[in-house]
């Protein structure tokens, strides 16, 4: 996406160094510096968006909107859009943005899986718990044996209120990991 490797590799380090330690200015810098040498690269516009997410919300947005423009098949922007989405209540517009993004990622692949996990973990937070479940869902089909996500499955179908079918899920759990001290208090062991 940069025009030189090298570049790209050192930009993306100073960025995550930067987030990682708590260093926001350093971050910001850094995005200053991407705006300036790499005007046209989707890439780098993601990472100043990413770089501007924890104070101005407004420039955060457009530089993911134009690290669209640039590369319309980029997940990664797409996806942080919808988080901003989800937590202003904007549910459609997010699970739309969603899509678009995830449309993007190899059906099957470890990237695809990382996404619906994002995205199941901000339903949950947003209390939209069919949606949630619908994610949790998709995940199943790529593991179906992941006991992590079997029982986020169990505590959203509890939380609509459909007991017997948790009790199922927990059941799949049990079968898993017989050992599994949590799924024996929730069922009464």
């Amino acid at each position: 996406y940069l025009a030189d490797g090298g570049s790209e590799i050192f930009v993306e380090r100073l960025l995550v160094t930067a987030n990682g330690l708590g260093q926001q200015d350093e971050a910001q810098r850094a995005a200053e510096t991407l705006e300036t040498h790499f005007p046209d690269s989707a890439l780098a516009w993601f990472y100043v968006g990413l770089a501007w997410s924890h104070s101005e919300p407004e420039r955060t947005r457009a530089a993911f909107e134009r690290s669209i423009a640039f590369d319309p098949q980029f997940a990664q922007p797409y996806v942080c859009l919808h988080l901003i989405h989800m937590e202003q209540g904007d549910f459609d517009v997010a699970r739309e943005l969603f899509e678009r993004g995830l449309a993007f990622t190899p059906v099957g692949s470890e990237e695809r899986r990382g996404l619906l996990d994002v995205r199941v973990n901000m339903c949950l937070q947003a209390r939209q718990f069919d949606d949630a479940l619908f994610e949790v869902d998709r995940v199943l089909t790529l593991s179906p044996a992941s006991v992590p996500s079997l029982l986020v499955k169990a505590r959203v179908l509890r939380e609509l209120e459909l007991g017997d079918e948790s009790d199922e899920v927990l059941g799949r759990v049990l079968e898993l990991e017989p050992e599994n001290a949590g799924v024996h208090r929730l069922l009464g062991f």
